[in-house]
């Protein structure tokens, strides 16, 4: 209310100042929060692809070892991931749930969840990391399930530093509208100004 107020006791040239600045700040948030929302959804769309395919060139290398329990093998196909630094885990489980082999980074362990063998092929994001789960074949029959535990540092460092793009080139765009609303608002008042004028003294 008193915004209202306040707004309602400006002289007419500065209400029309404030009315294209509003209408100009407005249509830049709404653009900053489009270009980041669908920024965000980009970039996780090509990291869950990313990882997929990752996760599905692994299985298929992996599957003859799973097949003939090969686990030397196995555990070198999952070390070649140490490539990734974003990738904390690598487990590789058989068909009964039980574990094969694996690949740890750090602090990282993988344990015996009869339910991520189970899985079909999906992902979850969680607050810090993504999980993959991929379902391993050897001809047309599913012999284990691959599931790799990925960060999400990389992905929140990248959307920071869009947020922080976008809020400056909101802030430079404001300005200019600010300094185009002071203009245009001359042109639109100085007319009405005179009208008024003319018609008092009349």
């Amino acid at each position: 209310m008193n915004i209202l107020k306040l707004y309602q006791n400006l002289t007419f040239s500065r209400k029309i100042l404030v009315y294209l600045t509003s209408i100009s700040l407005f249509s830049l948030i709404l653009a900053s929060l489009a270009f980041i929302i669908y920024d965000t959804y980009s970039i996780r769309h090509l990291l869950v692809q990313n990882l997929l395919t990752n996760t599905k060139d692994v299985g298929a290398t992996s599957s003859s070892a799973l097949v003939f329990h090969d686990q030397a093998f196995a555990s070198k196909v999952l070390r070649g991931l140490e490539e990734d630094p974003r990738i904390g885990t690598a487990c590789l489980y058989l068909e009964n749930g039980s574990l094969f082999a694996s690949y740890v980074r750090g602090s990282e362990s993988c344990d015996n969840y009869t339910s991520y063998a189970k899985r079909i092929s999906k992902y979850e994001f969680h607050d810090k990391h993504l999980d993959i789960f991929t379902p391993i074949f050897f001809e047309e029959s599913k012999v284990g399930t691959l599931y790799i535990k990925s960060s999400l540092h990389e992905l929140y460092l990248r959307q920071n530093r869009y947020i922080l793009i976008a809020f400056a080139v909101m802030a430079l765009s404001f300005i200019a509208a600010f300094l185009l609303s002071k203009v245009f608002q001359k042109i639109i008042s100085r007319p009405v100004l005179e009208l008024v004028k003319t018609t008092k003294i009349i």
